[in-house]
């Protein structure tokens, strides 16, 4: 079955946390089956409460995110912490066998020649 937007189910407790409630079946043998989902750029859902919402700022389109940022730069982002709540702490690393990371932006890659 495909998922419709709940009217009646726990519509309050999703909204309390400002996620999407989805109802899995109207038929009223299926009681229970619920779920609150994340809202985008958040990923995460729960059946029947409150999801534990998670943001990985390289994965993500986002105004925080990272991924568009550290490609132009020819560099890989990394989001060590998808909490929700940790934003602007995603890393651009340097490919091999450049060194160097910076948080936020693209880093000053550097190579030893030495040893390279």
């Amino acid at each position: 079955n495909a998922a419709v937007t709940c009217a009646t189910c726990a519509n309050a407790t999703c909204e309390a946390a400002s996620q999407k409630c989805t109802e899995g079946s109207v038929s009223d043998l299926a009681l229970g089956d619920w779920q609150c989902g994340c809202v985008a750029p958040l990923v995460g859902y729960a059946n029947a409460s409150m999801a534990v919402c998670t943001l990985d700022e390289c994965a993500a389109e986002c105004p925080t995110c990272g991924n568009a940022t550290c490609a132009l730069a020819g560099q890989v982002c990394v989001d060590s912490d998808t909490d929700a709540a940790s934003i602007r702490d995603w890393i651009c690393v340097c490919p091999a066998p450049y060194e160097g990371n910076a948080t936020y932006g693209p880093a000053a890659c550097r190579i030893d020649e030495c040893e390279a």
